[in-house]
């Protein structure tokens, strides 16, 4: 039996509100939302290097995504859309978001997609240029996520129930909606599958990217919020409990479950390690993720 995660070192933010959370092979970065910044942290020696984004740039949560060669940060208060250098941590440009303020992003490399408050998006970003392609208007608001072919988002207000919208990544074409029978907080995408966080139902779905056909539901702990998948494991933040859940991506068996901090909410994985934001605790955690 593979082995549940292990704590290597919590990092406090005392005068800062740590949000979300991405990973790349070199560093983690943390929206950090109360000083409008993002943190950089080495996960050998856990230093870390703050990056502010503007001086006086609002106290509204930010989302953040990284795709290994650029990272990108939804500001909304700002009205904004941040690109860092991954390698540099320096601010490449700011674009403007004309949706009412960005609150979900995701980057597959090629491609950046924004959420906003108002569900007039998604809108879709040259990730080497900084250009804005489309914004088709398809209601879509929370957290999206996608990988080389899809870009998957949450149904519009204006659906009945809870679900999942899948677009072609590339053109913004819809290729499916997705019904699901429960409310969902976080989703992640892998490339073969698409695994979605039930909070309220204290479950995780797998999903075949291909065919949006639902292949398993899996039992967690309490309230699944944040989720993340690196090929091999599915890792779950679940803020009621204060635990992490460890998961086999390809059998869908429940490793384990590793006590974190209180109210752990937005989840990350690259390169062997594992990064939880505890919103209560204003802390950030590194777990061997091997």
């Amino acid at each position: 039996m593979p082995s549940v995660a292990t704590v290597v070192r919590t990092i406090a933010f005392p005068h800062g509100g740590p949000d979300a959370v991405c990973s790349d092979s070199r560093h983690a970065w943390v929206a950090d939302t109360l000083n409008f910044a993002v943190d950089q942290i080495d996960p050998t020696t856990g230093t870390m290097v703050t990056v502010p984004l503007a001086a006086g740039g609002g106290r509204t949560a930010m989302a953040i995504s990284c795709d290994g060669t650029h990272v990108w940060v939804a500001a909304h208060d700002a009205s904004v859309t941040v690109e860092l250098d991954a390698a540099s941590g320096g601010i490449v440009r700011k674009i403007p978001d004309s949706g009412g303020g960005p609150v979900g992003i995701t980057s597959n490399g090629t491609y950046v997609w924004v959420t906003d408050s108002h569900g007039s998006g998604p809108t879709q970003i040259d990730a080497a240029t900084g250009a804005v392609l489309q914004n088709p208007p398809s209601g879509a608001t929370g957290d999206p996520a996608s990988d080389a072919t899809s870009l998957w988002s949450e149904f519009p207000a204006s659906f009945s129930g809870p679900g999942i919208m899948q677009r072609n990544v590339s053109t913004g074409a819809l290729v499916r909606t997705i019904p699901l029978s429960a409310s969902w907080f976080g989703i992640a995408a892998d490339g073969a599958h698409l695994w979605v966080a039930n909070g309220n139902a204290r479950t995780v779905t797998e999903l075949s990217a291909s065919t949006g056909n639902v292949i398993r539901t899996i039992p967690v702990k309490d309230a699944p919020y944040g989720i993340t998948a690196d090929g091999s494991n599915v890792w779950t933040a679940n803020s009621n409990s204060g635990t992490v859940t460890k998961i086999d991506g390809s059998t869908g068996t429940v490793i384990g479950t590793v006590r974190v901090g209180r109210d752990p909410t937005s989840i990350s994985s690259a390169g062997g390690h594992v990064w939880v934001v505890n919103s209560a605790d204003r802390t950030v955690m590194e777990l061997n993720g091997t």
